[in-house]
This record gives structure tokens, C-alpha cells and sequence, in this order.
């Protein structure tokens, strides 16, 4: 599967959890975007526990 990818939250945290799945579609992918509302709610959550 090959293509253009716009991750929402719910991507991205699978992402960072290393899913298979996920990580296969972006291995293939031409490009990925991430919106700046997802890298937000990422910040917040960070800010939020202190890292």
C-alpha cells in the first residue's frame, strides 16, 4: 500500500507502540503527515507527566 498518510492521534500512539500493522503502511508509504493538533495533544501529554 502506497501513498500519501495524515496520522491522527490515535496512529501516532500506535506508531509509537511499534503495531505491526501500522509500522507496515508506513514503511510503504510515499509520505506521512502528522497534524499539528496530534504533535499538541503528544506536547500536553508529555508537559502533563513531567518528561
Amino acid at each position: 500500500m502506497s501513498g500519501n498518510f495524515l496520522l491522527d492521534t490515535n496512529a501516532a500512539s500506535a506508531y509509537l507502540a511499534q503495531d505491526a500493522t501500522l509500522l507496515a503502511i508506513i514503511e510503504a508509504a510515499d509520505e506521512i503527515f502528522v497534524p499539528a493538533v496530534v504533535l499538541g495533544e503528544f506536547f500536553m501529554a508529555l508537559r502533563s507527566r513531567g518528561e
